[in-house]
């Protein structure tokens, strides 16, 4: 049995001990209360600067403004969680964090949605981001001029790019014709055309290099539908979709549809495209048809992909194509249906494949003659031989025939598919 008296020592320890609790917590509250009031008579703990980070598309200040956080107020005071509601009502952030940098600073990180397509639903373009969260329905005049800028139109493109082309045929053929005139002049001119053709040359590769190098740039960077304007009009550099219809497009929730495979596809595809660094690039997809979809890169790169499956590994090749084997003013369909990328001219007839990069046989010598390359042939050795009109009509003949093989043959060359 326990001792009476050593119960109530113990009972007294913990009496004790509680009271140092106690009152330990309350000297602590009392300072803390302390430093907090003395911080808010202090003016250096007034705000001094609201600023952001992460904004690509956005305007900070307009997120600012809507954060409604003052200068002059006391850092301590300021309402952290009523500005990131306030913001967070923006359907372009996805998410927001307001940090408090001490002793006068507050620091607002935004992260941004990144715009994937525009989808033509009905009479409005539905702003999606690549995770199929609705940004902005778009209607009236902003919804047809997106739908008039992004809708393809490879003709006009086709004939700004051959004007361009006769453009600079006019300017060689002068350039030729002056340097070809005047006696003595001849040598001197032939110098100068000389230079002039190496210094064109050189401005040619340099040209090329750099659109090789703009292509890098482009693919290297965040790959963000970028706007072209600030503000609530801004139009972003993303493609217009057709082909699908949205059951359910309200801003700051997810998009649906009745084909939800569809739209699912929709989103594999602008996220390959994303981290390709061709999302940006792209003008238009139409998904009218899933077994033969097509895409178009600057409005005139037309890709058939058929079906679009395996789409992150199909997107870097096509992007590494466009970058390294195509210039940036040709207007080709690119099929991608199969496990190669080919290139070939536009429906409209136009061809406009560089045939140099061809090679076609034009030099063949068939029994001991010689054929040039416009199919023409001489038979000077047999004719000097025989000294008959016979054999030389006989060998005009031949030669004739042959060169209009080789025409057959060279026009077959240029009329196929270039594989890249």
């Amino acid at each position: 049995m326990d001792n009476p008296n050593k119960s109530e020592i113990r009972g007294r320890k913990k009496k004790n001990g509680g009271l140092s609790v106690r009152m330990a917590a309350v000297i602590l509250l009392l300072a803390a209360g302390v430093v907090f009031g003395a911080m808010l008579m202090i003016p250096a703990f007034s705000i001094t600067e609201v600023y952001c980070e992460g904004l690509n598309n956005l305007s900070g200040e307009d997120i600012i403004t809507t954060a409604n956080i003052k200068n002059g107020t006391n850092i301590l005071l300021a309402n952290i969680g009523g500005a990131r509601r306030s913001i967070k009502k923006n359907a372009m952030v996805k998410d927001v964090k307001l940090h408090r940098v001490f002793p006068n600073k507050i620091c607002i990180a935004v992260e941004e949605r990144t715009p994937a397509a525009y989808v033509l639903s009905g009479s409005q373009c539905v702003l999606v981001d690549c995770d199929g969260v609705v940004i902005e329905n778009v209607q009236g005049d902003k919804s047809a001029q997106i739908v008039q800028k992004n809708t393809p139109n490879f003709e006009a493109q086709t004939d700004s790019t051959q004007e361009d082309n006769k453009d600079g045929s006019k300017n060689q053929s002068s350039s030729e014709s002056k340097n070809s005139s005047g006696g003595s002049a001849d040598n001197e001119n032939d110098s100068s055309s000389d230079d002039s053709a190496s210094d064109k040359t050189d401005k040619k590769s340099s040209d090329n290099s750099n659109d090789t190098e703009n292509n890098q740039n482009n693919q290297a960077g965040d790959g963000s539908g970028s706007s072209e304007n600030g503000g609530d009009n801004s139009v972003y550099s993303v493609p217009l979709t057709v082909g699908i219809e949205l059951s359910s497009a309200e801003e700051g929730k997810i998009a649906a549809s009745d084909d939800s495979a569809k739209l699912d596809k929709l989103f594999e595809i602008c996220n390959a495209l994303n981290d390709a660094g061709l999302l940006n690039r792209s003008t238009y997809i139409d998904l009218t048809d899933m077994t033969n979809v097509n895409a178009v890169i600057e409005n005139r790169l037309d890709i058939r992909l058929g079906i679009p499956d395996n789409m992150a590994y199909r997107a870097k090749f096509l992007a590494e194509t466009i970058n390294t084997k195509i210039s940036s003013t040709e207007v080709l369909i690119l099929d991608y249906t199969g496990n190669d990328i080919y290139a070939r001219p536009h429906e409209d007839g136009k061809d406009r494949v560089d045939k140099k990069s061809r090679k076609t046989n034009t030099d063949k010598k068939t029994g001991g003659n010689t054929e040039s390359d416009d199919g023409s042939s001489s038979n000077k050795s047999n004719s000097a031989e025989d000294g008959t009109s016979e054999d030389s009509a006989s060998s005009k003949k031949s030669n004739t025939e042959a060169g209009a093989e080789d025409s057959r043959k060279s026009a077959n060359t240029a009329a196929s598919d270039t594989e890249l």
